[in-house]
Order: C-alpha cells, then structure tokens, then sequence
C-alpha cells in the first residue's frame, strides 16, 4: 500500500513542479511588464478614458508579441545586433544578460541555435556524451589548432540543459544521432529516465 502511496505522490510531484514552475516564471514576467504598462497607463490613457479591466495585461502580450516580430525580421535583428553590442560593454550587466539571454533561448527557441544532435567521446576516450552542433568553429580557433574541419559542440549538463560546455571538436569524431533536439533535450532532463517510446508522446 505505501508503496503504491509513495508512487503516485512521485508521479504527481514529476507531473506538478514542471507545471508550476513554468506557470510561476511566466507569472512574474508577465506581471512585472503588466506593471509597466499599467503605470503608463495610469500616466496617461486613463486621464482620457476609464479603467478598463484586463487592458493592460492584454496591451502585455500584444507588445510581447510585437517584440517577437520585430526580432525576427532583418531591421529587427541589426537593431538587436547594436542592443547586445552596446550592453556588452558594460561590465556586470553584460555577463547577467548574455547567461539570461542564452538560457531563455536553450529553452525556448533551441531548434534555431543546435544544428543536430550528436554523439561523441567525452571527457575522455570510451565514455560517450550527447551533444549539439551549433555551428562551425571560429576561424582563429582552426588556425590555432591546425585544424579546418572543427565544429562547436555545446554538451549540455543534466537535468539542467542550460548550462554545459562549449568544446570544439573534429568532424570526423562526431557521429550524428537520429532523433531531434527536444527528442535529446527529454533524455538530457529526465537524466535518462525517460522510455523510447515516451520521446514523441510528451
């Protein structure tokens, strides 16, 4: 009996925290640019107009949408390219931003950043880790190594992909894997846990 007790409240934990974590992370975001508008809002529309409930938070996710838009098309993306440049070059806030900005976009948008999944030997000969491809190696790290067929492997850690190691690797060390990024992610987080036959089901 307390087996069964003990197996359904595990169930219901793995089931809940994801659920809630995520809920309570967008909650606050959210809310903290909900609060913006609300006093821009207060400032000035509602001198003109009555309050009307639920208009700030819908202005929120229309300008968050907005946002997202505007990144992705070409004028977007170069004003983005001057935003990161300009904050780069400001110590401490640098370093906070670009680690937020790399693990929001591990997470939510990682098929636009990994390549492919692979498998390769790592940290040493014999022991086999996942990998992804993100891209081909800069050119001063080649010429450094003596190398010109090297490619970036970032290797997440587990259950939490979004830190790791950046490596760079030979491609002929590299053996691609059929299965896709979220596939790999699934495995990666559930720190193995997970069935086969589970990877496109969740």
């Amino acid at each position: 009996m307390f087996g069964h007790m003990k197996k359904y409240l595990l169930t219901g934990l793995v089931i809940v925290i994801p659920v809630a974590a995520t809920a309570y992370i967008f909650y606050y975001v959210v809310r903290w640019f909900n609060s913006i508008i609300e006093d821009l809002l207060s400032e000035f529309l509602y001198r003109y107009l009555p309050e009307i409930p639920g208009l700030s938070m819908m202005i929120s996710l229309i300008l968050i949408f907005v946002i997202g838009f505007f990144a992705s098309i070409s004028i977007g993306k170069t004003a983005l390219k001057y935003v990161d440049r300009w904050i780069g070059k400001i110590p401490l806030v640098s370093e906070l931003y670009f680690t937020l900005k790399q693990a929001s976009e591990t997470i939510l948008i990682q098929e636009e950043g990994f390549k492919r999944v692979v498998l390769l030997e790592y940290p040493r000969k014999g022991i086999l880790a996942l990998g992804f491809v993100t891209g081909e190696s800069y050119k001063e790290i080649k010429e450094s190594a003596g190398n010109n067929k090297l490619i970036n492997v970032f290797i997440p850690t587990s259950p939490n992909p979004t830190s790791g190691y950046l490596i760079f690797v030979p491609k002929s060390e590299v053996k691609d894997v059929d299965i896709s990024v979220q596939e790999a992610m699934k495995i990666i987080i559930s720190g193995g846990f997970i069935k086969r036959e589970e990877w496109k089901e969740k």
